[in-house]
């Protein structure tokens, strides 16, 4: 997955979906044996990772299709859990945002509060984030530093450029 992400990004968390969403592959299992693995190695292969610039959907078990969601793209991360999902600890996870034209929902999700947070430390962290290049007037590296002194309005300001 290294190879997929841009320039100085660093994974900070992947995700795979619940081990509850694998009930469905136990029965396929136990139906008809090459189904159940088909569903295995979906459930397997497909994550979703956090870096600190995007989020990442991999999926694919002969091909490969990963999605990208730039952070400064996401407008809102929030997420449901069912009955369920609160007995065993999984749900569903929305990233909201206008580029998409809408939701995407990730579903059996396991920890979705911890996933929710992760992303909105990551769009925080990528928030505060300043390019000092792009900054305007700029000063020079090697400009001295600036002296500020100061004055108490009881005596008069010394000279301390002489």
């Amino acid at each position: 997955m290294e190879t997929e992400f841009g320039n100085n990004e660093i994974e900070i968390k992947s995700y795979r979906r619940h081990w509850f969403d694998l009930l469905w592959t136990v029965f396929w299992l136990l139906v008809f044996c090459p189904i159940g693995f088909y569903f295995f190695l979906k459930w397997y292969i497909e994550k979703i990772v956090v870096t600190n610039q995007a989020v990442y959907l991999r999926k694919g078990i002969i091909s490969r299709d990963v999605k990208k969601l730039p952070l400064r793209q996401i407008q809102d991360v929030s997420y449901d859990q069912g009955f369920f999902g609160r007995i065993f600890g999984f749900g569903t996870v929305k990233i909201t945002s206008a580029t998409i034209g809408g939701i995407l929902g990730y579903k059996c999700m396991p920890n979705p509060n911890e996933m929710v947070l992760t992303i909105s430390q990551a769009i925080e962290g990528a928030a505060s984030r300043v390019n000092v290049a792009s900054l305007p007037n700029q000063a020079p590296v090697n400009q001295q530093p600036i002296q500020i002194q100061i004055v108490n309005q009881n005596q008069p300001p010394t000279n301390t450029n002489s």
